[in-house]
């Protein structure tokens, strides 16, 4: 009847050298990591994200397999080093 799953990512990455690809700087930028930024935002070489995510479903509405559904996330973010863009 009711659904109530917890989730919780971490994800760091670290990238360096002189000439950095833009095809690896979007996946490593916290704005890709975090939630409501864009990708290559926030672009360091390094980057730390923890996605922490509250899901509820249901019960169903009379379809099946239709149910309400509430998202309640938090994410924070941190990077430092240098800025590849």
């Amino acid at each position: 009847m009711l659904s109530i799953v917890l989730i919780d990512r971490l994800n760091g990455s670290y990238v360096t050298g002189d000439s950095i690809p833009a095809f690896i700087q979007g996946p490593n930028s916290l704005g890709r990591k975090v939630r409501g930024f864009n990708t290559y935002t926030y672009n360091t070489a390094f980057s730390c994200v923890n996605n922490f995510d509250i899901r509820f479903a249901g019960p169903f509405v009379g379809l099946d397999g239709v149910a309400p559904r509430v998202n309640l996330f938090f994410d924070i973010g941190y990077g430092t080093g240098k800025v590849m863009n």
